[in-house]
């Protein structure tokens, strides 16, 4: 017997074609160079003139090195005259160090060629010269003074097998997208600008994803709308306290709300990192990377200390931008300005922490888990060396370690990172929103009628699809959830969520803003008198009033919340329009109007007004077909909304279908309603170990890090399920993978040509097909997944490209000229293999 293919059942669930297209969509990054898949170092061509990574990061910080003097260059490379080439190659065109044309030498090759040109014979007589900082000195790492000599280093008989403390573990799934095109330095001095992080850091795009919220305050603008539609089966919702009304005072003291509604806020901190390699940078030859991290509450207070191993390739695939890996941490609690001396002496003495294993605050004796899973990695490589050592006080004594590793601090990075979670909305808020939809397909369908434009042609065909919708779409979410959770009952409903869908976008598709012709016949609204300035300025002059009408103590963001402040639809703004202001011969109507416009008017003439903005480009109503016009407007706005929330119900049933295919393929997980996805937008800064030992500890502790010490920096949005979150789903693909593997071994025909993908999946026997069906279930699933995470970071690629590019233009040549390839593209690797290939001659990214 012939089964069909499982994915005819699986995709109409778990593959739609709007998340294909999404995919697909990516820019991805053929220039770069650089494999997506094998080591961190890809298909990166080192320019190291065959000296290997230790002599070569030894001259390219010596090299790079802010502290590194005329003087200092002109003894190593015995030549005043090529001592000045090196600094005026660093400094740029302006001979200025710190500034945006600073140019960091990042090859030893490059200093054979153009504006150095310095004979290779004086560069290999240079960089040999600093052959003993390569020498490993095995002997000075040991501790002699006992009976038993005590290395300050990892080996075989170091306490690896107890527990080093609490420890999270699991594979990191993460979507990082980099600004592209820039020079480090160009990007640094851009991002220290008045226009730079503080301001590029949020995309208020990003609130599209409110579920949570009663569909009336959600956003509805058409981009918006956009941004949810494209990817409609994992619907998300910003974590409480994040997207709420910010309150401001004006100058009499006065509370005020500045954006007339919610906005996204990010928590910031600031994190130090060190990443460290052996001498020889086994670990990023191997796939390892190791980071301690102090993340600092502001400056001077320490909030936590961590450190994480990350085991296989840390390269990010150019066409999605997801970057998996597997990652062991262990963190301290939380201290703020309240950490003791001995809190603080653990972040003072990390780096030898670091080497023994064994930290002190994760309260054990044991090497902690990140560096125990380094090390066994590191060994399963053949990348450990059994080392000798001789007593220097006694060359008899002589001590013998087996699998030696001895951590070093190569690379350090400086991140401001401001950030925000993203929850799963409950299934409760999803059928809201469908319900909300439904309404408005009936309110719509009253309207038109009420209106009486039903024997137009065009409305008369709206008018029946509304009624065949209406007959055929559930009334009431719930029951677009299956009472039981079979595959046959997640296929159903997915096929029915799919009609729903696709009845409530035709019904959308109608409404479009393109049909010019049904929108003018529905809401009265005349040719090229359109203004959407007016329509703005009336709805913030009737969330002003509505402040502004309240005692002082009742103007709190708690008391606004659910009102008419907090309104996207434009159903209370219509409502107001229509009782209190569109009557010309009622006098209360026109002293509204005259108020409106005066209010208008001075606000828009005060620049200090507290809410100028928002009528910065009004227009006075001058008469009678000025109102009629604002009111037209009013009906126009509201329709386009009803229309986009009839289109988001339909969306909706799919996530709910989609939540249903969750919990049948992959029955041991949940909806992560708490602290699922972590978006953020880091902007990096890259020293070498050599250049951060040369800064102050108040330079440190103050992060007042000075530009001409900056060997790089990057901007790079990182958007990752958190840690754990993504546990049930890849566990339930590897088992059901696993179990359809022994199941194809019993049956000739077929195999498993890749993960849950049967060969020839006709020829397999029903037990072995339902198997494939389970399995490529949860795998699209995850898959899903996946896929929100690109897209959610692609969305802000636009707007920040725009903005960096204005950034450019405004300041007149002082941020250098846009680049030609100013791009927002996934990121080729790493942050910890970006830092470290720098010093190796890998090149910037």
């Amino acid at each position: 017997m012939q089964w069909p293919h499982p994915n005819r059942f699986v995709a109409p669930v778990v593959i739609p074609a709007l998340l294909l297209s999404a995919c697909a969509a990516l820019p991805s990054d053929p220039e770069s160079g650089l494999s997506s898949s094998g080591s961190n170092l890809g298909d990166a061509t080192l320019d190291d003139l065959g000296y290997g990574p230790c002599l070569t990061a030894a001259a390219l910080s010596f090299l790079n090195d802010s502290t590194t003097g005329r003087d200092a260059l002109e003894e190593a490379l015995d030549s005043r005259r090529v001592a000045g080439r090196i600094l005026d190659h660093r400094a740029g065109r302006d001979e200025e160090l710190g500034t945006w044309d600073d140019e960091p030498i990042v090859g030893l090759g490059e200093m054979l060629d153009g504006d150095l040109d310095i004979s290779e014979r004086r560069v290999r007589r240079f960089v040999e010269g600093l052959g003993a900082s390569c020498e490993a000195g095995w002997a000075e790492s040991v501790d002699w003074t006992g009976e038993t000599p005590a290395p300050d280093f990892l080996h075989a008989d170091s306490p690896l097998e107890g527990a080093g403390g609490w420890n999270r573990e699991s594979s990191e799934i993460e979507v990082a997208m980099a600004l592209r095109g820039l020079t480090g330095a160009q990007l640094h001095a851009i991002m220290e600008s008045d226009d730079g992080f503080k301001e590029l850091r949020r995309d208020r795009l990003m609130e599209s994803f409110s579920y949570s919220l009663p569909p009336n305050e959600m956003p509805w603008t058409a981009k918006h709308h956009r941004a949810r539609e494209a990817y409609p089966l994992v619907a998300l919702t910003i974590e409480w306290g994040r997207y709420e009304l910010d309150e401001d005072t004006d100058a009499r003291g006065r509370r005020i709300y500045p954006e007339l509604g919610r906005e996204l806020s990010l928590g910031t901190d600031v994190m130090s990192d060190t990443y460290y390699d052996t001498r020889d940078f086994a670990g990023l030859m191997n796939d390892v990377s190791v980071r301690g991290r102090v993340r600092w509450d502001s400056p001077g207070c320490i909030r936590r200390l961590l450190v994480a191993a990350k085991l296989g390739s840390a390269r990010v695939d150019p066409v999605s931008g997801i970057k998996e890996v597997f990652k062991v941490d262990v963190r301290t609690d939380a201290w703020g300005c309240n950490a003791d001396e001995a809190q603080l002496g653990w972040a003072a003495e990390m780096d030898a922490h670091m080497r023994t294993g064994i930290l002190p605050w994760s309260n054990s004796t044991f090497v902690a888990p990140p560096l125990r899973a380094a090390y066994a990695r590191l060994a399963e490589e053949g990348a450990l060396t059994d080392v000798s050592a001789v007593d220097p006080a006694d060359p008899t004594r002589r001590a013998e370690f087996a699998g030696a590793l001895a951590l070093l601090p190569q690379a350090h990075v400086q991140s401001v990172r401001s950030r925000f979670h993203y929850n799963e909305a409950s299934v409760g808020d999803l059928e809201r929103l469908y319900e909300h939809g439904r309404a408005r397909l009936i309110e719509l369908g009253e309207y038109l009628d009420a209106a009486g434009t039903t024997g137009t042609p065009g409305v008369a065909g709206l008018r029946a699809d509304i009624e065949e919708a209406l007959a055929a779409i559930p009334e009431r979410g719930l029951e677009i959830y299956p009472d039981e959770i079979t595959r046959d009952s997640v296929v159903a409903t997915a096929e029915r969520a799919e009609e729903i869908s696709d009845r409530l976008h035709a019904i959308g598709d109608i409404l479009d803003a393109d049909n010019e012709e049904l929108l003018r016949e529905v809401t009265n609204a005349r040719d090229g008198t359109r203004d959407e300035n007016r329509f703005s300025a009336f709805v913030a002059w009737v969330k002003i009033r509505h402040i502004e009408s309240l005692p002082e103590a009742d103007r709190t963001a708690w008391n606004l919340e659910g009102s008419i402040v907090t309104q996207h639809a434009v159903d209370e703004f219509r409502a107001f329009y229509g009782d209190s202001m569109s009557d010309p011969a009622n006098p209360d109507h026109v002293a509204l109007r005259e108020e409106f416009n005066a209010y208008a008017e001075a606000a828009q003439a005060d620049d200090d007004h507290p809410y100028h903005r928002h009528f910065r480009r009004f227009n006075d109503l001058d008469d009678e077909d000025d109102w009629r016009d604002l009111e037209a407007q009013l009906e126009l706005e509201h329709f386009q909304i009803v229309r986009r929330q009839i289109e988001a119900a339909g969306s909706a049933a799919r996530a709910i279908a989609f939540d249903a295919a969750r919990r049948h393929y992959v029955p041991e997980s949940w909806r992560v309603t708490s602290n699922f996805i972590i978006d953020t937008m880091d902007f990096s800064e890259y020293f070498s170990h050599r250049q951060w030992t040369a800064l102050s500890a108040e330079q440190i502790d103050g992060q007042d890090l000075p530009a001409d010490a900056v060997l790089d920096a990057s901007l790079i949005n990182e958007v990752q399920i958190e840690l754990g979150s993504e546990a049930a789903f890849v566990e339930r693909v590897a088992e059901l993978d696993a179990e359809l593997r022994r199941l194809a071994a019993d049956e000739p025909d077929v195999d498993v040509s890749d993960v849950c993908e049967l060969s020839d999946p006709g020829r397999a026997s029903e037990v072995l097909w339902n198997a494939a069906s389970d399995c490529l279930g949860a795998k699209d699933i995850l898959d899903t997944y996946r896929g929100v995470l690109t897209h959610l970071a692609v969305l802000k690629g636009g707007a920040l490209v725009d903005a960096v590019s204005d950034a450019i233009d405004d300041a007149g040549g002082d941020l250098g000229e846009e680049p030609d390839d100013l791009r927002w593209a996934p990121s080729t690797r790493s942050k910890g293999a970006r830092a470290l290939l720098l010093l190796i001659g890998g090149g910037t990214d």
